[in-house]
């Protein structure tokens, strides 16, 4: 038998040592490109989580989707081109992660105890990604909150006298430890190190500068450290806050954290203070504007004026963008609703139009449930897990589910429905304020679901939530 193997593996070599003689073609291996997605999947966890992600370069406000562990609806496809940045919080705490295209991401929620409570927190895992880096905060948190947690453990502190109260010394010290802590252990890198111990340092910093402004507390020191490398820097980056609270704290020390955003980006603009790195001054504008663009909008255009003039091209180019897609958005809202129809269908052409009415009489002989629902209302989101689950347990019976959305977006509706893999049978209601549906079924908060016969008749205004048996149980009644 040893013989023969060795006979085998001879011949083996020989005819791959006469393949390269004969300078025979060697098969290349196809390096995959990643796609251009993110793979969300939640594990473990027995309710819904609700997360905020960016997932467009030049994306201002966060998109909401809620992941449930039910069978088929707890995983979800994100498109993006780059970077795909999350936050998952709670009354709790809050989590903060960062995943590239391509990532494929089994999120669990692991038990964690702090104050003698029991909680879970967010653990992530990628195949071929550092852990530790990766759960750098679950680590921190098992003995105090983490930097991203300690405003919200402040806040819980104040309503429960039983928690004890960490300091921010506390949690600079533990969060240090832990980060040496894993260094030595070569769990973590050291580059991973130096940007969390640099993220810490001016968290800290900025932590006692905010409460300097809150308290009109005028004896700090700035400590500005000159970043030698800007490359690495995001707008998110404590030091880019710190730049701006600095300033606020400079020069309008009396307004304190209350003075206008706007305020503060003309002074910069005026002034430039952090001309002498351009990489500095376009993330601290960049900062600032995407503030201004969400609460401060009626200040937004003369200040794009005003970065045509600091010679901000860039950052200029990037608001006009957006503001010209939501424009357009507008105009094409308003051409629809011109045609006195009430919903549309999802489609990409936005030319399917239809009623209410409609929608009844086309599902006669069907039990039918409606959902109205919002891509930014967070109890909605949290529903669909369980309605998925039903429509799964029931698609080959005669009911069918309809989703009508009251967003004022038409962008944002859409990126909804094909996160919650709503393609078929959703519909936008186009003027909601002044619907005659929303008047007749006295429709005032969502989520709001109805249930009509197949004979189209109305069952119930106001249904159970997806989550309540109730409701299944009610649907099972009807069917049979």
């Amino acid at each position: 038998m040893k013989i023969r193997i060795v006979v085998v593996f001879l011949v083996f070599i020989l005819s791959c040592n006469k393949g390269n003689e004969n300078h025979k073609s060697i098969e290349k291996v196809k390096i995959e490109k990643p796609k251009d997605e993110v793979y969300l999947s939640l594990n473990n966890s027995s309710s819904p989580i609700s997360i905020n992600v960016i997932s467009e370069k030049d994306q201002v406000k966060p998109d909401l989707i809620s992941l449930g562990n039910q069978e088929k609806s707890n995983e979800i496809v994100i498109p993006t081109d780059s970077i795909l940045d999350i936050v998952i919080g709670n009354k709790f705490y809050v989590a903060k992660a960062q995943f590239k295209k391509g990532d494929s991401v089994l999120i669990s929620m692991k038990d964690f105890k702090q104050n003698k409570r029991i909680q879970k927190f967010p653990f992530f895992f990628i195949k071929n990604r550092n852990e530790y880096e990766l759960n750098f905060d679950f680590y921190v948190i098992s003995k105090t909150p983490t930097r991203n947690s300690y405003k919200i453990h402040l806040m819980n502190s104040i309503f429960d006298k039983k928690l004890h109260k960490f300091t921010i010394a506390e949690v600079e010290k533990n969060t240090k430890n832990t980060a040496d802590s894993l260094l030595s252990k070569k769990l973590i890198s050291k580059d991973f190190y130096e940007n969390e111990i640099f993220e810490l340092e001016y968290y800290k910093e900025n932590f006692l500068l905010e409460e300097a402004l809150k308290t009109k507390t005028k004896y700090l020191e700035i400590n500005l450290k000159k970043i030698i490398d800007t490359k690495k820097l995001s707008s998110n980056s404590n030091y880019i806050t710190y730049l701006i609270n600095s300033v606020r704290y400079k020069h309008f020390f009396n307004e304190g954290l209350y003075v206008k955003d706007a305020k503060v980006l003309q002074f910069l603009l005026e002034n430039r203070p952090f001309k002498f790195d351009n990489k500095l001054e376009y993330l601290v504008n960049d900062k600032l504007l995407s503030s201004i663009y969400l609460y401060e909008r009626k200040n937004l255009d003369y200040l794009l004026e005003s970065l045509i003039k600091s010679n901000q091209f860039v950052l200029n180019k990037k608001y006009k963008n957006i503001i010209a897609k939501e424009n357009e958005e507008i105009t094409s809202k308003r051409n629809l609703k011109s045609l006195n129809v009430e919903l549309l269908q999802f489609d990409e052409t936005n030319q399917v139009l239809t009623s209410f009415d409609e929608i009844i009489k086309s599902n006669k002989g069907n039990l039918l449930l409606i959902d109205f629902w919002a891509s930014w209302c967070a109890p909605c989101r949290n529903q669909m897990p369980n309605l998925r689950l039903i429509k799964k347990e029931l698609e080959n019976s005669n009911f069918s589910i309809i989703s009508i959305s009251i967003d004022e977006k038409i962008s944002s509706w859409k990126k909804a429905v094909k996160q919650e893999k709503l393609l078929e049978n959703s519909f936008l209601l186009l003027n909601h304020k002044e619907s005659e549906i929303v008047k007749k079924y006295k429709i005032e908060t969502i989520p709001r679901y109805m249930l009509f016969d197949k004979n189209g008749i109305l069952i119930s205004d106001n249904a159970p939530i997806p989550s309540d048996e109730i409701l299944k149980k009610i649907i099972l009644e009807n069917l049979n």
